[in-house]
C-alpha cells in the first residue's frame, strides 16, 4: 500500500469477535519490544477493517473503508482497531470542507489574527 502501511485479507472470518481478536493479536505482537543492536525500539500500529459485503462488494472501496478507519484509528490515539462505518465518510466529508473553506479564506485574506490578554 504505502511505505508503511500494508494490507491483510482474512477469508472464511464471519464473526466481528473474531477479526477484533485477530487485530488484537497483530497490535500485541507489533507493539513488542525490539532489539536494535543494543537499542530498545517500539512501534504502534493502527488498524482499520472493512468487512466484504456488509461494508462493500467491491474491493477499491473496500481497500479506501480501511484506509478511512485506519486513520480513524490513528487520531484516536494509535495502537488500536477501528471498523468502518458509514459515520467516517460523514466525519471526513465534514473536515475535508472545513479545509476547503480554511483554504478559500487564507487566499481571499479573510482571516485575522486578533489577541486578547487575560488579566487574573
Amino acid at each position: 500500500m504505502g511505505g508503511d502501511e500494508f494490507t491483510i485479507v482474512l477469508e472464511n472470518v464471519e464473526k466481528s469477535e473474531d477479526i477484533e481478536h485477530i487485530a488484537d493479536k497483530i497490535i500485541y505482537e507489533i507493539s513488542k519490544e525490539i532489539d536494535l543492536e543494543g537499542t530498545k525500539a517500539y512501534v504502534s500500529g493502527s488498524i482499520g477493517i472493512s468487512r466484504y459485503v456488509i461494508d462493500s462488494d467491491s474491493a477499491n472501496l473496500l481497500i479506501q473503508y480501511a484506509d478511512l478507519a485506519m486513520y480513524h484509528a490513528k487520531k484516536n490515539g494509535k495502537n488500536d482497531f477501528v471498523f468502518y462505518d458509514t459515520d467516517l465518510n460523514i466525519e471526513k466529508s465534514r473536515a475535508y470542507l472545513i479545509e476547503t473553506e480554511l483554504r478559500s479564506a487564507i487566499k481571499n485574506k479573510e482571516l485575522s489574527l486578533n489577541y486578547q490578554p487575560k488579566v487574573d
